[in-house]
């Protein structure tokens, strides 16, 4: 397995191509956390961005932590601090559980145009500068047609908290969504 990090639009996201991934952090207590913090990050670099509500900083090309663009990808049992963007979904069949995210300052959560039957279960988002979570979907990439599939939907969330979210759900751009 290579993780690989590519210059895009947001700098430094992790990007996962590879299709029937785990990342689990089982019990070990693993986190990543962003250094310097997004939450600091104008204080230290006037003029980059605007702080915003908390101190957040609002900004368009902050690191993400993790990108899937592969299917059937899993990560759970993470928690994630301090990121300007989560975790992003763009295949057919990945779940996000049991993870916890805080202090983001923009999306933790975030199924893109191309995810299909993604699942985010168990999860919490706390203290969230701008939208906690953000989906998009393409209705024509679902070929599911039974409601109590999954795959029939772009996301799926279950046992989803927010706690303190500026903007706690965003639907955008289309989309079949539970």
């Amino acid at each position: 397995l290579e993780l690989h990090t590519f210059p895009t639009r947001r700098s430094s996201d992790l990007r996962v191509y590879c299709d029937d991934l785990t990342i689990d952090g089982q019990t070990n207590n693993i986190t990543f956390e962003l250094d310097p913090p997004c939450l600091t990050h104008c204080a230290n670099s006037p003029g980059t961005c605007t702080i915003t509500t908390k101190g957040c900083a609002e900004m368009d090309d902050g690191t993400g932590f993790l990108r899937m663009e592969g299917n059937g990808i899993m990560v759970r049992n993470l928690t994630v601090r301090h990121f300007y963007e989560g975790i992003h979904s763009a295949g057919v069949g990945n779940t996000v559980e049991r993870m916890m995210f805080s202090d983001m300052c923009d999306d933790a959560l975030t199924n893109r145009d191309e995810g299909v039957g993604t699942l985010f279960r168990n999860v919490e988002v706390d203290n969230g500068c701008d939208k906690c979570i953000q989906h998009a979907g393409n209705v024509s990439l679902i070929t599911e047609t039974d409601p109590a599939s999954n795959d029939y939907y772009n996301a799926v969330m279950e046992d989803v908290i927010l706690v303190d979210c500026k903007k706690p759900i965003r639907l955008a751009a289309g989309g079949r969504f539970m």
